[in-house]
């Protein structure tokens, strides 16, 4: 009796998962999407929403949108609409569960119409664990104040990015691997971010980039194959520690007035270690230098202040 009742719970759950999902428009209750989901548009998780996406589930994208929503963000060069275009996204207002395992991973399937997951929401509990995302616009984007947990998730072949963040977002991305995109994590603005345990690799332009006022911790990483390994600008002040940065063009690039802290870093196999340009302050300590093409190149406006690096970086 206990089995049957067990079993009766398990299919009313299966069929709630499976077949009255929003495919476009707005998730106003909790709503749980198991299997495979095809999106037809746009979907808002409202601010007193839900979102569970279990593991296993298979997300695709219809070739053209039957709704599009907006996000109007302030900008320098006045007010941008970033969801212009006509891509299908999941806007999350309230709460976004991805709740993959190892070896039933949730994917995201993409082609030319899919724009990723981007979160507006300064709500606490948002979370995308074991995910694979394949060719989106950008992966994830984070605005406002928000705050997701992101971890063991695969991305390749984004047209333009695999994370990016924005506005005071201060998400923690660990344990993620990016390959074959334009750009792999940007950090813009007054965003504060811990980025650790990441694989990214075979990026066209920079592999981590920090702009704006940021102030992101990134460490423990494995950067290699880049056209830039790490990439800083503006008046960004990022600690960058205790990652592995090779083969690239330049490991670690800065200009205008960036402030970066570098210190216990393997830089390696790159034309040249590190670029300092402009009016930069970099304070560099503690790393190791081998077997680049250059050690530390610095132009006339460069402020740097280096200690302890071993070998000499002209090595």
């Amino acid at each position: 009796m206990k089995r049957m009742l067990k079993l009766l719970i398990f299919l009313i759950f299966l069929g709630s998962c499976s077949k009255n999902y929003t495919s476009s428009g707005k998730i106003e209750t909790d709503e749980i999407w198991k299997g495979k989901i095809k999106l037809k548009g746009d979907v808002i998780v409202e601010e007193l929403a839900t979102l569970k996406i279990l593991e296993g589930s298979r997300i695709t994208y219809s070739k053209k949108s039957n709704f599009n929503t907006h996000y109007i963000k302030s900008s320098p060069i006045g007010n941008v609409d970033v969801l212009q275009d006509d891509r299908i996204e999941i806007i999350v207002k309230g709460v976004l569960k991805v709740i993959g395992k190892d070896g039933k991973e949730v994917i995201f399937e993409g082609k030319k119409q899919a724009g990723g997951i981007v979160f507006l929401s300064d709500k606490k509990g948002s979370i995308i664990r074991f995910a694979k995302f394949f060719k989106t616009g950008v992966a994830i984007r984070c605005y406002g104040e928000s705050n997701p947990v992101i971890e063991n998730v695969y991305i390749k072949g984004s047209e333009l990015g695999g994370i990016g963040l924005w506005d005071t977002s201060k998400p923690v991305i660990k344990k993620v691997e990016i390959e074959d995109s334009l750009h792999g994590i940007g950090v813009s603005d007054f965003s504060e971010p811990e980025i650790s345990s990441c694989v990214i690799m075979g990026i066209k332009k920079a592999g981590i980039f920090t702009e704006g006022d940021s102030k992101a911790r990134v460490f423990s990483n494995k950067v290699t194959g880049c056209n830039v390994g790490i990439a800083i600008g503006d008046i960004s002040k990022p600690e960058i520690f205790k990652n592995s940065i090779s083969g690239c063009g330049a490991g670690i690039s800065m200009w205008v007035n960036a402030e970066p802290r570098i210190y216990e870093n393997k830089i390696f196999k790159n034309i040249t270690g590190i670029v300092i340009q402009e009016e930069a302050k970099p304070y560099i300590f503690k790393n190791e230098f081998f077997e680049n093409g250059g050690g530390i190149g610095a132009n006339d406006g460069a402020e740097p202040c280096l200690l302890y690096t071993s070998p000499s970086p002209r090595d």
